[in-house]
């Protein structure tokens, strides 16, 4: 059996804060509903368009 790693992961507020502000900017310029359509799920996916984008 392998011995578990803790890994630590800084936090940065600033990062955080450009991380929502560019994943607001995703929503505002991507209509999901039109990327699922476009790109319609094969029968071997697991995962909608708009959950990769």
């Amino acid at each position: 059996m392998a011995a578990r790693v803790k890994v630590h992961f800084p936090v940065d507020p600033s990062r955080d804060v450009e991380f929502d502000r560019a994943f607001e900017l995703l929503r505002d310029l991507v209509d999901w509903s039109a990327a699922d359509q476009l790109f319609s799920m094969r029968g071997n996916a697991v995962y909608t368009t708009g959950v990769v984008l």
